[in-house]
């Protein structure tokens, strides 16, 4: 038995974690079996090693000699041994650090080209919306006839297609309106010169009256 526990011991001190985490045993009678700080055999008196029988497996973090520790261990269901790796926090953080850099350089380059697409997309909304909005202010002014060019091919697009529209039609409406006017304007000028006429030929009439 003694030439069995030496050879776990030997196995659990090859272990290494990190650069100066360790393995340690203890029995189910809070016995150290095997530990680089404490003798084996003894009782396992540190405050922190009650954790190991609270449950069956898990982690924990304490302290001891002035250094914060993480542990994780699972007990044996044969032996009822607790069987616990162990490292120093500060290491976990300086491996954590790289990890943590690399993220957050991600999440801010990210942040960056979320925020450039999303000022594209403003600008390619907001573009063909001020291009809308000063033809229109052109329409209520009287200039029409002028093409909207919106390249969109969205509803911004439709929408441009239908000031088009909507443009022309007021054209048109504006030409027969002219020809109307001119039509008017003309047929004016055709009865003033025939009310001219009119008025000449009661002027002989009443010449011709005065006379007789």
């Amino acid at each position: 038995l003694d030439l069995i526990i030496n050879k776990i011991r030997d196995l659990s001190d090859q272990v290494k974690i990190g650069d100066e985490g360790y393995v340690f045993l203890l029995d189910g009678e809070k016995n150290i079996i095997n530990h680089p700080e404490f003798e084996a055999g003894t009782k396992a008196k540190k405050e922190f090693f009650s954790k190991l029988y609270e449950k069956d497996s898990g982690e924990f973090e304490y302290s001891f000699q002035g250094q914060k520790y993480i542990a994780l261990f699972t007990t044996d269901r044969l032996t009822d041994w607790k069987i616990a790796g162990t490292m120093k926090s500060s290491e976990i953080e300086k491996e954590v650090s790289p990890i943590l850099k690399s993220t957050l350089i991600i999440i801010s380059l990210s942040l960056l080209i979320g925020t450039l697409v999303i000022i594209f997309i403003i600008r390619s909304i907001i573009r063909p919306v001020n291009i809308l909005k000063k033809a229109a202010n052109k329409i209520r002014q009287g200039e029409i006839g002028s093409k909207i060019q919106v390249q969109a091919q969205d509803e911004i697009g439709e929408l441009a297609d239908a000031f088009n529209h909507m443009n022309k039609s007021l054209k048109d409406i504006a030409l027969k309106n002219m020809d109307s006017a001119m039509q008017m304007a003309a047929s004016t000028e055709e009865l003033t010169a025939a009310i001219d006429q009119a008025t000449e030929a009661s002027s002989q009439v009443a010449g011709v009256v005065e006379e007789i």
